[in-house]
């Protein structure tokens, strides 16, 4: 019997490429198939996702971050539970975006 909800399987994947501050990384994560239930027989799908983040210093003092989550819009579920022989899954967040500006004082 395998425990639930955990994954058969973990991967994660970071590349960079960067310029004196300037940086560019895309990370992608697999997460393998696990069960919701006691006697292993509804699961939770695996699923691979893909993230983005680009870093652009701003004078001196300040550098400037645009991230992107789940670039390609993945529908996708990082947990759930089985009742009544049913599975429900957690729907985890669409694609989405963050700026953030990081300032040295």
């Amino acid at each position: 019997v395998t425990p639930l909800l955990s994954p058969t399987f973990l991967s994660n994947l970071s590349l960079v490429y960067s310029v004196d501050r300037f940086n560019v990384t895309l990370e992608g994560r697999y997460v393998g198939e696990s069960y919701l239930d006691n006697p292993n027989t509804l699961k939770l799908p695996a699923y691979t996702i893909f993230d983005a983040t680009v870093n652009l210093p701003v004078a001196d003092v300040a550098l400037l971050s645009f991230q992107i989550n789940n670039i390609f819009d993945k529908l996708y579920f990082t947990s759930g539970y089985a009742q009544d022989s049913k599975p429900y899954f957690f729907v985890q967040a669409k694609r989405n975006f963050f700026a953030t500006l990081h300032i040295n004082l």
